[in-house]
């Protein structure tokens, strides 16, 4: 009987809310089909990541659906990563590339990108030092969401005004190509939920009030 693995992270992270449940059920069946060994949680904060030395996390949303041949593909990139991007602190496996004209192929391999601007956070694996660089940007205090997030923090983000928030902008991401994970999901589908977009917007005015 083959036993589950995290294909080489040290934990895999699924961000779920419980009230949806059948997201959960959905992605645990396909986990087993992948026999991959994954968390549950509500929220992955980076400093689970920094206090237990996590090396290497793979975070997913659970809306993810992974493209077939998965581990295959995963195991050949992890090879190249390793070898001509052994100091990267984001690799986005799932992403919705908005300026991929723009981006450019890393020198010896096929399948790996450094990636423009950016959605979704569907998808992603961050080091150690990755986490440690997030953390200190304080992102909870800044309500931004995460897939707004990454991309400024490799200094990718068209929005001038929302960079100047967070320094340094120094993060190493790069990209799977073609990619391996994306949402079940879409906007228009039937069972699409964002509760990121669906969410009550904030009166900045009204809590300076306060």
């Amino acid at each position: 009987m083959y036993t589950p693995d995290k294909v080489g992270f040290d934990k895999i992270y699924v961000l779920h809310l419980p009230r949806r449940s059948e997201r959960r059920k959905r992605l645990e069946a396909a986990m087993i089909d992948l026999k991959l060994d994954v968390s549950f949680f509500k929220g992955v904060d980076g400093k689970q990541i920094v206090v237990k030395r996590y090396k290497k996390v793979l975070i997913l949303e659970d809306d993810a659906t992974f493209f077939p041949m998965f581990r295959k593909q995963w195991s050949r990139i992890a090879a190249d990563i390793d070898e001509f991007v052994p100091n990267w602190e984001l690799i986005y496996l799932g992403r919705k590339a908005l300026n991929s004209s723009e981006e450019k192929p890393v020198n010896g391999t096929q399948l790996l990108v450094w990636p423009d601007y950016s959605y979704w956070g569907v998808a992603y694996a961050l080091s150690l030092t990755g986490a440690k660089k997030l953390v200190k940007q304080k992102l909870l205090s800044k309500l931004l969401p995460v897939d707004e997030f990454l991309p400024i923090m490799f200094n990718k983000h068209p929005e001038g005004k929302w960079k100047s928030y967070f320094s340094p902008k120094d993060l190493i991401a790069v990209s799977v190509n073609p990619l391996l994970i994306e949402p079940a999901w879409f906007p228009g589908d039937r069972h699409y939920i964002s509760d990121t977009e669906s969410s009550i917007p904030v009166n900045f005015t009204k809590l300076r009030e306060r």
